[in-house]
């Protein structure tokens, strides 16, 4: 269900006991948040999406090594997954801050996280929603890697990407364009998906403003 308290739209269980997302400023926010909740109680291998799922821009570093894993061969890609600043995620209404005392508090956490092509994305309605990697469809759909040796360096989380050069040519032309040009050498940007929570603190980092952190 959809209340509206105190000028603010939020979702609630059928039964009004607990709160599903919220606050949001239009009513239209509050029902798509409302179809995502449906979507996902009719199906439980699916990860429920909400803002707690971040996706920001990260980058690799131009540079590879391959290895063996599991008896296939992979490229081992160095990746600047976070740094420390002001970002704008994917998913995010707004700039926030985000702390690599935060981020980087559990870094071995990140190992034998997937790797995927794009952010996964369910269809509810006709509407696109960014969704977790970590179900068997999305994973089965979309990926083709996994990230190891996650670590903090300074205000940075950086880890590597270990991609499956054989699952990465079997789906698709985005994947297999993704080998060649790390094979040439050139640094991708690529995108980092975090759950988090946010406290609605406003502020500046230097010269950037940030409304939460």
């Amino acid at each position: 269900m959809i209340r509206k308290q105190d000028g603010k739209w939020y979702v609630y269980s059928s039964d009004g006991s607990k709160k599903l997302g919220g606050p949001y400023k239009t009513k239209a926010e509050a029902t798509k948040r409302l179809r995502q909740v449906e979507y996902f109680k009719h199906h439980k291998g699916a990860s429920l999406p909400s803002r707690d799922l971040l996706g920001v821009r990260a980058h690799t570093e131009g540079s590879f090594k391959t290895s063996k894993f599991g008896g296939r061969d992979y490229m081992v890609v160095p990746v600047v997954a976070l740094v420390e600043g002001v970002i704008q995620g994917v998913t995010a209404e707004y700039p926030e801050l985000a702390l690599a005392s935060e981020f980087g508090r559990f870094p071995a956490g990140w190992n034998g996280r997937p790797v995927v092509m794009d952010h996964p994305e369910v269809t509810v309605n006709n509407q696109s929603f960014k969704v977790s990697a970590n179900s068997p469809g999305i994973l089965e759909k979309y990926q083709f890697g996994f990230l190891f040796n996650s670590r903090l360096e300074g205000d940075k989380l950086v880890t590597e990407a270990w991609i499956d050069v054989e699952r990465a040519s079997r789906l698709g032309a985005a994947s297999r364009k993704v080998i060649e040009d790390l094979q040439a050498g050139k640094t991708l940007e690529v995108s980092t998906g975090l759950f988090t929570g946010v406290h609605k603190v406003a502020g500046y980092k230097g010269s950037q403003r940030y409304e939460a952190v």
